[in-house]
């Protein structure tokens, strides 16, 4: 659900729902888990309407749309993430709430993910268009890790900023950090 509708992910993120990682669970299940109104969480998916763009059938396609709709959006995003948080961090420094170091965070995130994902792109993704052999599970099962390990560090980044909360005196550039 979270990428078949048009504005899943963000739903599910309002609502406390890590779907990467309990994208396993029924809704309700993670509803409860995550301590939102099953009912409101419905009503409100309801509403989203599908995703234009299929998921393709091919490994080949596939790849190719995991590094369109995925790679290029993820990175695009932690840099624009990142250059908000250092103004932020700049114009609030003395306030109470403010992330001090999300910044640093954030760009040591996009390292590590524009390493990951050159790892996925050339030598993952080319493994299971061609066909992935035994000794190549390996490197498929490091990926799945290393996802865990940025789910991790979202988990990080929401507690540097309370859920991704802002005060009320917040300006424009710390209310777009936190939407990011």
């Amino acid at each position: 659900m979270a990428s078949d509708l048009s504005g899943g992910e963000a739903l599910f993120q309002s609502h406390g729902i890590d779907y990467y990682r309990i994208g396993n669970l029924q809704l309700s299940q993670a509803a409860a888990r995550s301590g939102c109104d099953l009912e409101q969480l419905v009503a409100a998916l309801a509403i989203l309407p599908r995703r234009q763009e299929k998921i393709p059938s091919s490994v080949r396609d596939l790849t190719a749309y995991i590094q369109r709709r995925y790679h290029a959006i993820h990175l695009n995003r932690l840099f624009v993430a990142t250059r908000l948080a250092r103004r932020v961090e700049l114009e609030f420094a003395a306030h109470p709430a403010c992330p001090q170091g999300f910044s640093h965070h954030l760009n040591a995130l996009a390292e590590d993910i524009e390493i990951h994902q050159a790892k996925e792109r050339d030598e993952v993704f080319p493994s299971l268009v061609y066909g992935l052999r035994s000794s190549q599970k390996f490197p498929v099962l490091r990926m799945m890790i290393e996802h865990d390990g940025f789910a991790e560090e979202l988990d990080s980044l929401s507690a540097m900023t309370r859920g991704y909360t802002v005060p009320d005196d917040a300006n424009t550039d710390w209310n777009l950090l936190c939407a990011t």
